[in-house]
């Protein structure tokens, strides 16, 4: 390109200026890619500037655990030993359906209380359906609906399936009827919540109207149900099931400004979200994840989350003023430098 540029302006047969004046993609490309999807660094980039300290498992003192249910959907997936059982007859979604809900029991089993949450996906269009939709192309996908007996698809057939919401609110309510047949042996209280719509207390089967969180997703609504418990004096530790990054992001500055021990869990492992990050810095982490892109907005200029992250620190700690002068160095990139300034006046 910089060849053919030169080759036109030692010519004269054109004016540069009179060409490039002109939209030379139908996308801001500072903010977008070509193909209209968001311009964003990878989000897991940001935890690996947090810190992750781990705590015991508790055996003596209970908890309560809020659970992403989108995640354990796409942890559940059967493997290829999952599908060859002993028997030899087919993997179905009843299949399914008992392992993930022994996995969820098996995952949190000195929790007293068990609040898992679900996306709602009612709503006519997302920002997230649009990203997906161009990037894979809006391809047609088959109504699916769920059956014990009926075979369960392939990983790739699974995670296709899943693509339409059609498909994931009656995944929704098969999974909710398993739970409550689970009800019935183990004494953890399950509450199992569609953010928007309802909230069911799966043991008695009442509704427990203070977790009804009307909220766009799970990713929020968790943290609403969190201030609900902590409202209603609920003095035990809360860990929040999640792998999310914009999660983190939140609870990095919720633990910082609330009472009570507040947990993440990640793998197999129990994180003090307290630790992640230090008080100066938990307040720059939400504009800072903002800024750089997270699910519902670009990132600008391309600028990546770990090198943001790493500038911010280093202003979070010595006096303020002294990272608004680093920030304004001429020699920083001038786009790069306004981010993190921006960051720090948020």
């Amino acid at each position: 390109m910089a060849q053919v540029l030169g080759l036109v302006e030692t010519s004269g047969s054109l004016k540069l200026k009179e060409v490039l004046k002109h939209r030379v993609t139908s996308e801001c490309l500072s903010i977008f890619n070509v193909n209209g999807t968001f311009r964003k660094a990878p989000e897991s980039k940001l935890q690996q500037k947090l810190t992750m300290n781990v705590m015991p498992e508790p055996d003596v003192y209970m908890y309560t655990s809020v659970i992403d249910m989108g995640l354990i959907w796409r942890l559940t997936t059967p493997s290829i030993e999952d599908r060859e059982k002993e028997d030899g007859t087919k993997y179905t979604w009843g299949d399914y359906a008992e392992k993930l809900v022994n996995f969820v029991r098996k995952r949190h089993m000195h929790a007293e209380h068990i609040i898992c949450v679900n996306d709602s996906y009612d709503q006519n269009f997302t920002i997230k359906d649009s990203e997906r939709i161009l990037r894979q192309g809006n391809l047609p996908i088959s109504n699916v609906f769920m059956k014990e007996e009926d075979k369960f698809p392939s990983s790739k057939d699974f995670h296709t399936l899943l693509e339409k919401p059609e498909n994931k609110i009656r995944l929704q309510v098969f999974l909710q009827k398993e739970f409550q047949k689970k009800t019935a042996t183990i004494s953890t209280e399950i509450i199992y919540c569609v953010v928007g719509s309802t909230a069911e207390n799966l043991a008695t089967n009442d509704v427990v109207a203070e977790f009804e969180c009307l909220h766009a997703e799970a990713d929020t609504a968790m943290f609403s149900i969190y201030s609900v418990l902590r409202s209603k004096g609920y003095a035990e530790a809360v860990v929040l099931d999640t792998e999310d990054t914009a999660n983190y992001v939140q609870v990095a500055y919720v633990a910082h400004r609330t009472q009570g021990i507040l947990c993440v869990k990640r793998k197999h492992q129990l994180i003090d979200a307290q630790c992640l990050c230090i008080e100066a810095m938990s307040a720059s982490m939400i504009p800072l994840h903002v800024l750089t892109g997270c699910d519902h907005n670009s990132g600008f200029y391309g600028a990546g989350k770990k090198l943001t992250a790493g500038e911010v620190a280093r202003g979070a700690r010595p006096a303020s003023r002294m990272w608004y002068a680093a920030a304004r160095d001429p020699r920083r990139h001038e786009s790069f430098g306004a981010i993190c300034h921006s960051i720090c006046l948020w």
